[in-house]
This record gives C-alpha cells, sequence and structure tokens, in this order.
C-alpha cells in the first residue's frame, strides 16, 4: 500500500494545532478554545472531562471513570455520523495497564481477543484469549509474531520511529513507512504492518491511534486524547504532544516528553540475515553497537549535541525528497528550524 498526504501540520505558540494535514490538494484550518480543544468543523467532540468521545474521522469512543478509554465504535466512512456494529473494548488491570483488547466484526459478533503481558511500562507479548496461546512477542530489536510464524527486525530512526521491517528468514524489508515532520506516517510501502511505529508507540489491530501506558494519540491531529493527567502542572496545552516538537522529543508513556535515548546511523550496513548461521546474533550485536550504546562523543557536549541535532534535521531532509514547489520549501524550513531549535534547547 502506497499513501501520500501534505506537509506538515501548524502549530500557534502554545503548540495548539492551527491547521492540519488532509488528502492532497490542501488541508484544514482550525482554532481551538481557551482550553486548547479544537473547535470548528471537522474537528473531536469531547466529554466534561476533557475526553475525545468523538474524533470526527473513525471512531466514537466511551471512556471510564478513571479516564482510560474502554470502547471505539467505528463509523461507516471517514467523518460519517453514522455506525457499523464493529467496535474495540478494553479493560485494565490495577495499575491502569491495558491488559485486554476485544474485537467485534461490523455485524457485531465476535471476532478475536488479545491478552497484553506487560513488562514494566511496554507491552512485551500478546496472547489469544483461548488457552493463552501466545501471539506475539517483542523485543527492543523487534518482534515475532507467532501467529504467523514471521520475524522481523526493526529499523528505527533516532526517536525511535520504525522505518522498516526485516524479514529475519529473507533478509527482505516487508514494510517501510515515512513520517513527515508533524510525525504523520506520510508514505507507507508493504503490507505486513509492525505493531510500534512512530517513536515506538504501540498500534495494533483494527485501531488506529497510538496507545502509550498511560494516554492514547491521535495519529492524525497528533494530540493526546484525554487531558494531562497533571493537568496544568504540565503545561497550558494539556493536549500537546511533546510541546510541539515531534521530531525532537518523544513521550513512551503519555506523561512527559524526553530527549530520544537512541541516535541512529543510517550509513551503516547491517550483516545479512540468514537463517541458521548464527548471523542474527551477529546482527543483534550490530545493532545495540549502534543504537544503544554511548558514544565517545558524548565527552564533548558540544560536538554530541550538533551531531544529535543534525541528525534530527537529516531525518526531517529525507522526508522533503519526495515533495516539490511550496511543500518542498516548508519542510526545508521545518528541516532548518528544528535543528536551530534544538541547538537552543
Amino acid at each position: 500500500m502506497l499513501f501520500c498526504t501534505p506537509l506538515p501540520q501548524g502549530l500557534d505558540n502554545i503548540t495548539t494545532l492551527t491547521r492540519s494535514a488532509g488528502s492532497a490538494g490542501g488541508g484544514w484550518t482550525r482554532s481551538a478554545n481557551n482550553v486548547n480543544q479544537l473547535t470548528g468543523s471537522g474537528v473531536p467532540t469531547y466529554d466534561a472531562a476533557g475526553e475525545v468521545t468523538d474524533d470526527y474521522k473513525m471512531y466514537r469512543q466511551s471512556w471510564d471513570a478513571e479516564h482510560r478509554m474502554i470502547k471505539a465504535e467505528y463509523k461507516t466512512s471517514w467523518g460519517a455520523g453514522t455506525y457499523t456494529s464493529q467496535k474495540t473494548e478494553f479493560q485494565y488491570d490495577g495499575l491502569g495497564r491495558r491488559t485486554v483488547e476485544t474485537e467485534y466484526d461490523n455485524t457485531g459478533a465476535f471476532a478475536y481477543e488479545w491478552h497484553f503481558a506487560w513488562c514494566q511500562d511496554e507491552i512485551c507479548q500478546v496472547r489469544w484469549s483461548w488457552g493463552e496461546t501466545v501471539a506475539r512477542r517483542y523485543f527492543p530489536e523487534g518482534q515475532y509474531a507467532l501467529d504467523t510464524g514471521k520475524k522481523h527486525v526493526h529499523m528505527p530512526d533516532m526517536l525511535g520511529s520504525v522505518r522498516d521491517i526485516v524479514n529475519v528468514s529473507t533478509s527482505a524489508v516487508d514494510f517501510s513507512i515515512d513520517y513527515g515532520p508533524g510525525g504523520e506516517a506520510i508514505r507507507t510501502n508493504g503490507s505486513v504492518y509492525p505493531d510500534h511505529r512512530l517513536a515506538g508507540m504501540f498500534q495494533a489491530g483494527p485501531y488506529f491511534n497510538y496507545q502509550t501506558r498511560h494516554r492514547i494519540l491521535d495519529p492524525f491531529y497528533l494530540t493526546w486524547q484525554s487531558r494531562d493527567p497533571i493537568g496544568e502542572n504540565g503545561g497550558t496545552n494539556l493536549y500537546a504532544y511533546v510541546g510541539g516538537k515531534p521530531t525532537m522529543n518523544v513521550d513512551p508513556l503519555g506523561l512527559s516528553r524526553t530527549p530520544p535515548q537512541a541516535i541512529w546511523v543510517p550509513v551503516l550496513t547491517p550483516p545479512m540475515l540468514v537463517p541458521g548461521t548464527g548471523d542474527f546474533n551477529a546482527f543483534h550485536k550490530w545493532f545495540n553497537g549502534i543504537c544503544h550504546s554511548d558514544s565517545e562523543d558524548t565527552k564533548n557536549p558540544d560536538k554530541a549535541k550538533h551531531e544529535h541535532c543534525e541528525a534530527l534535521r537529516q531525518s526531517i531532509l529525507n522526508t522533503c525528497v519526495p515533495l516539490s514547489g511550496a511543500k518542498k520549501a516548508a519542510c526545508l524550513w521545518v528541516a532548518n528550524t528544528t535543528y536551530n531549535q534544538c541547538m537552543e534547547d
């Protein structure tokens, strides 16, 4: 599958979304109210607690008293006011972690149920409800889908966003994805979707939104679907994702923005992955050496900061290549502005 959307999204000086990418040919301009909820036509609907009950695009959603999304009902088409019988339901444990996802098809009949096993703050295993049979296992390097028998290594960028997934058995790239400066997916190729996408956030099954430990992120507006748990203590905008700087920060828990922990070096070539030869272990060692080790340059903070910011700039420049005209000019501006803001932070 291949799809493209325009760039970039717009943010004002308090990181309220003012313009969002749409279908080819343009976007939509919106405004926000005094609590930074989107207003106007074609925008989400919020309840009294500030949670998105209708995202306008795809879902009508229900929330519990702990501000956790428990049900998403699917619309008949994009932006429609009518609904099918298809729905996704979530259940949580005493720590507030999603432990059960139940899917119903468009006739309302039960389709399947997943049970999630957690390793601290991350999902590390998915099991089918019948017999608790393991369906997926997740590792820092990628995932093993036992239900299909496929093992994939994730190729992330410096934000941890999965860009490519490599089939361990064939060494083929089974899926590729490019992200725009606002974090939106602007191009995908392949049919074997990874269960982790932007900044490593979880996204599996028919429910399309990014899921973190504490909150759910709308990948279209790139805003949280519920208020910041600590209120205005976390900033003026209770829905902003990483302070409006998705090219420089991540928020893996849905609580606060942090700098990415790894810098990806795309110019290096990984070893070939040949089954039965032990090369997968060599790749594991190579991957960890690149992505998870501290560079000697960290002893020189100015040099390390420049290289980090330049890597962010280059990541955005890569998304500018297929663009032209005003869109390319805007993309180049975002790349350079991102570098300057990164160096100032």
